[in-house]
């Protein structure tokens, strides 16, 4: 469904398959029609580019296309400049994919006559200031996993626990469905009883991924605890939302960037590139913070120095994890 709502932005051409791919605006799902150009499957669009030139070629594109095909194309700029060519989410007004926007595109082409997501529920959801809680909530969860839902999120007894600490009596025992029931509070309660009620169901499932991915348990009050504290920082990173601050320990590189003069070194052309793409994104800046505050940083930049070479990690490394372990008991 994913790979389904995205188009090609043509840049090069280079990449986009003309009479496979969706790239062309104006015509349905923005491919071209290849029922006459099955002989034309690896032609590439910039194939359809005169030689030598940043424009169509116009005889090519009309004897290869249906004339309502080669319209559209010719209706499209060619970029002057070699630029990459990239992919767009189609329904959207920038391009940019969001939960909001992948759940509008699902309930159109797949939610209809859904009586689940047509709920007024989901109203309310959405308007929950809680990310992370959207996030979850976009996943539509199969009629197979309702036992193990209801068995995570309301029968066990770190479950229970959990909903005890946040100030709910919950009667697991009269709750056949998890997705119904979310969806009945939903509509039935006020904003600031919902918001407790996701941060319970958050902090059960982040604990429930910490065991299984880490083998590493963690306490109900710990858990309510450290959700409703990514809850508050959420909310009040949302104050200052689009400023972003990198922090690094290393003072002299610090200095370097937000600095004007000109390195003569090696690493001259890095710190003007950094400049360059700070200059370019004003709600970005630079900062230092000590070694001592800043200890996951640098025990991945020892990682990296240690093996004497690049890597790439599919999951954190075991002594950023562990860092961050001590860091999380350390504050509760």
């Amino acid at each position: 469904m994913m790979k389904s709502g995205y188009k090609w932005v043509d840049g090069n051409g280079e990449n986009i398959k003309a009479f496979k791919d969706p790239w062309v605006r104006g015509v349905n799902q923005f491919r071209v029609n290849n029922s006459a150009s099955t002989n034309f499957d690896d032609i590439r669009v910039s194939d359809l580019l005169a030689p030598g030139e940043r424009s169509w070629d116009v005889t090519k594109v009309n004897s290869l296309c249906s004339n309502c095909d080669a319209k559209a194309i010719l209706a499209m700029p060619v970029p002057k400049n070699q630029v990459q060519d990239h992919l767009a989410w189609m329904d959207s007004t920038d391009g940019r994919y969001t939960v909001k926007a992948g759940y509008r595109y699902w309930l159109r082409y797949w939610g209809e006559g859904n009586q689940l997501v047509r709920h007024k529920g989901w109203t309310k959801l959405w308007n929950l200031q809680m990310a992370a809680w959207k996030a979850r909530s976009s996943y539509h969860i199969s009629v197979s996993d309702v036992q193990h839902l209801l068995h995570l999120f309301m029968d066990c007894g770190f479950a229970q626990n959990c909903w005890r600490i946040m100030g709910f009596d919950i009667e697991a025992s009269a709750i056949e469905n998890c997705n119904d029931w979310v969806l009945k509070c939903l509509a039935d309660y006020n904003t600031e009883v919902m918001a407790n009620m996701a941060k319970v169901l958050w902090g059960i499932w982040s604990a429930r991924n910490l065991r299984v991915w880490e083998q590493k348990n963690m306490t109900a009050d710990t858990a309510m605890q450290w959700s409703n504290k990514q809850v508050l920082q959420w909310q009040e990173a949302q104050k200052t939302k689009g400023k972003v601050i990198v922090e690094s320990d290393s003072w002299l590189s610090v200095q370097a960037v937000n600095n004007d003069s000109v390195n003569q070194l090696e690493v001259g052309y890095m710190i003007q590139e950094s400049r360059t793409i700070l200059r370019q994104n004003s709600d970005f800046s630079v900062s230092f913070t000590r070694k001592q505050a800043n200890r996951v940083a640098h025990l991945l930049a020892r990682v990296h120095c240690e093996a004497f070479s690049f890597q790439d990690y599919l999951s954190p490394p075991h002594v950023v994890l562990e860092s961050l372990m001590d860091d999380v008991a350390a504050i509760y």
